[in-house]
């Protein structure tokens, strides 16, 4: 069973309050990358353990998120809180100032007080900011609406994986059903690069002052048809084949090791290429290496 990276989950929870939505969307990448969680400040306390449940729940991939609340009765409570002790303190103090300048003969009235009143409410020092705002139950619903979110990104993830899978099959029946083929065809192969080389030496050989040892000829010919021989690496490639077939059935978090294997199969591919001196294997190699490219991107967004 396999995972795609690519992913989407949306997940709701209530709570005394309101219904707190959760969406997420996930991308490939090479380890896991979370830059924010949009939390409002009222959940702030509840980044670590969101960020944390999210890294293990899955493990690799781009992640972005959105959270979104809907209010009972429609209004929104605030994040900042007025604090009330501080305004007093400095409204008395403006009712002394104002006494203090009419005693002075100072033409201040209470309507001055007011106008001046924009700037003195906007004064950052007079909100706090109240992290445990949240209850219990309503954080308690921010992190179930998370987890609802996760359950359906991976089921979308396993949907994903499910249909590469099938790709993943589909492109390595074609490399093994080439590989036979070209078992098939190396015999004659070689008996032809034989006749080949046999009658270019007889040309030879008939051609006048020609001096060939017959023993060192046999040699040469012996080392040359070997290094041609392609039984090595049809073999190998059977065997990266089946075990990419069974990494695909065995594990989950495969993406990293099955382009490891998919690698080793192009090395094999590309040997036989640089080998086969034969026009129709050639043919079947470039196929393959076709069927492979497949392979080879879709595992880039295996988990």
């Amino acid at each position: 069973m396999i995972l795609s990276m690519t992913g989407y989950g949306e997940g709701k929870a209530t709570h005394e309050l309101g219904c707190v939505s959760v969406t997420l969307r996930t991308v490939n990448s090479k380890g896991f990358e979370l830059y924010s969680v949009p939390l409002p400040t009222r959940y702030r306390k509840l980044e670590m353990e969101i960020r944390s449940h999210l890294q293990s729940a899955l493990k690799r991939g781009r992640v972005e998120c959105t959270l979104s609340m809907e209010w009972n009765g429609g209004a929104e409570p605030s994040d900042l809180i007025l604090n009330q002790a501080l305004l007093l303190s400095l409204l008395s103090q403006a009712q002394e100032a104002l006494e203090q300048g009419q005693r002075n003969g100072l033409r201040i009235g209470a309507q001055d007080i007011a106008r001046c009143a924009p700037t003195l409410i906007s004064r950052a020092e007079l909100w706090d900011s109240d992290e445990s705002l949240a209850s219990e139950t309503e954080s308690a619903a921010v992190i179930r609406a998370f987890d609802m979110a996760i359950d359906n990104l991976t089921d979308f993830r396993l949907a994903e994986g499910k249909a590469t899978e099938r790709d993943f099959l589909e492109q390595l029946k074609a490399i093994e059903d080439l590989r036979l083929e070209i078992d098939a065809m190396k015999d004659d192969r070689v008996e032809n690069i034989k006749s080949r080389i046999q009658r270019d030496l007889e040309a030879f050989q008939n051609a006048p002052e020609s001096r060939v040892d017959p023993q060192r000829l046999a040699q040469e010919l012996i080392f040359y048809i070997e290094k041609l021989d392609i039984n090595e690496e049809l073999k190998r490639l059977e065997q990266h084949c089946l075990y990419f077939r069974e990494t695909l059935a065995q594990e989950e978090s495969a993406g990293k090791k099955l382009n490891f294997i998919a690698q080793e199969m192009g090395r094999e591919i590309n040997t036989l290429g640089s080998k086969a001196n034969d026009h129709t294997i050639q043919r079947c190699v470039v196929q393959m290496k076709d069927h492979l490219e497949r392979i080879k991107e879709q595992t880039l967004n295996i988990l």
